[in-house]
């Protein structure tokens, strides 16, 4: 079946301007989607300017900050203008969404039409081919009685009713392009309306453009005539004076307790070093074995002597192991004993040596609180008391009633704080410190006492 011209073609009118509109619609939202993220950008950099205020206020790197935060403002002035312009201009747009929907619905209308007229076509194609076989029933049914085998032959009866269906069609279609000539010059305007926007939106970006240039340009020129050696010479004039304060030197320290004499610090304060000085007298005692005490009055001899504990853990030992034992002794002084002994003993226990299950009845845990020693600290300088050195009285240094120190020395693990299980005491062999069963005399050494 070969169609009149034009028939391929018709409804074209509609699609290009359905077309058309959707192109509108698809700039108008580019618009305002575009006004949204720039609104959204500017107040970015407005959060960012307030923030950044305060620190480029202070006049300092000569000035640079407060250099970086105007031309900030000053770009954030030009947008600001910009967007405000922009907002003005889109609302100036117009809407799309219901000429949209009219001109789709008369794009089906066509549509329809069109294929109601290929139907018409196609079924006319078909009666005609079967004119004769229509005609020779026609001949045969013009004069008998109507009955119920009477009906109309399947080709005309389609051909019928497909004209029936275009008539309908044509009709809305019709009634639709009637108002085309309207539609079309709507179409014309809005058309005009977005295309004077955009314009309008093209000069502001360009006005926003030769500002931002004029800006930064400004910006430049005065980025060029910073200098980073004047920003730094007030640094290094700070630094020099700073180097040369008392401040940033050693504090002389003068013992008032002997007149004011200068004297370098050798006790009174654990002092931080790589290893607490705690610790390494603890291993300088077990060095030094054979010691002898001096009387506590020379103290402060043996201080100013000493060079400070720096240069006096130095010294070989035979320099200086007289001095390490009572050095340790009076710094242990200065805290609570690391085994905090209960200041009264039941007099019923003061000659009888305590059994194992009653040395945790005799401390007195309290004392451990507020020191400057803290418990687990406390705890580890007391086991390595315990495992380098036959000197138990340091474990409660200025405290009577040593068969008790004794008793703890021998029976008592100081790192979990509570008795060695019994048959296990501690005992001197020679000059080393052994934890031992004693049926079997195998060494003890649990797994939470690290070497």
């Amino acid at each position: 079946m070969v169609l009149p011209l034009g028939v391929d073609r018709f409804g074209e009118s509609a699609q290009i301007l359905l077309q058309q509109s959707r192109a509108l619609q698809m700039m108008s939202d580019l618009m305002h989607r575009r006004i949204e993220l720039d609104t959204q950008y500017i107040a970015g950099l407005q959060a960012l300017a307030e923030e950044y205020k305060n620190v480029a206020s202070n006049d300092v790197l000569d000035g640079l900050p407060t250099l970086v935060l105007t031309q900030l403002e000053e770009e954030l002035e030009s947008r600001i203008v910009a967007n405000d312009d922009m907002k003005k201009y889109a609302e100036s747009l117009p809407d799309i969404s219901e000429p949209e929907r009219d001109i789709s619905a008369g794009s089906v209308y066509l549509m329809k039409a069109k294929q109601g007229y290929q139907d018409v076509m196609e079924a006319k194609s078909e009666a005609e081919a079967s004119k004769l076989s229509l005609r020779a029933w026609y001949k045969k049914k013009k004069y008998a009685r109507w009955d119920d085998s009477a009906k109309l032959p399947g080709e005309d009866r389609r051909y019928r009713q497909s004209v029936v269906t275009q008539h309908r069609t044509a009709e809305k279609a019709r009634s639709w392009l009637s108002n085309y000539p309207l539609v079309v010059d709507q179409h014309k305007e809005r058309v005009e309306k977005l295309w004077s926007a955009l314009k309008q939106a093209s000069i502001a970006n360009i006005d926003l453009a030769t500002s931002l240039s004029c800006h930064l340009s400004t910006y430049h020129d005065q980025l060029e005539e910073f200098s980073s050696q004047a920003a730094i010479t007030p640094v290094k004039e700070a630094c020099k004076e700073d180097a040369e304060s008392q401040i940033a030197r050693p504090a002389a320290y003068h013992n008032y307790c002997i007149g004011g004499v200068k004297s370098p610090i050798l006790f009174g304060a654990d002092l931080f070093l790589p290893e607490n000085r705690l610790e390494v007298l603890i291993s300088e005692l077990y060095r030094g074995y054979s010691l002898k005490l001096c009387p506590w009055g020379d103290l402060f001899d043996i201080e100013q002597t000493s060079g400070g504990i720096v240069q006096y853990m130095k010294l070989s030992s035979d320099s200086r192991k007289t001095n390490v034992r009572v050095v340790f002794e009076f710094e242990l002084c200065h805290y609570n004993p690391l085994l905090p002994l209960k200041r009264e003993i039941p007099s019923q226990l003061l000659d009888i040596p305590p059994s194992r299950n009653e040395l945790a009845s005799l401390l007195d845990f309290k004392l451990e609180e507020d020191d400057a020693l803290s418990s687990d600290r406390r705890r580890r300088l007391a086991h390595e008391i315990s495992r380098y050195t036959p000197f138990f009285e340091c474990l409660a240094v200025g405290q009577p009633h040593s068969n008790y120190i004794r008793a703890f020395w021998q029976k008592w693990d100081f790192l979990a704080g509570c008795p060695l299980p019994n048959g296990i005491e501690r005992k001197l062999e020679g000059r080393v410190t052994v934890v031992k069963v004693q049926k079997t005399g195998e060494k003890y050494y649990p797994s939470h006492w690290k070497e």
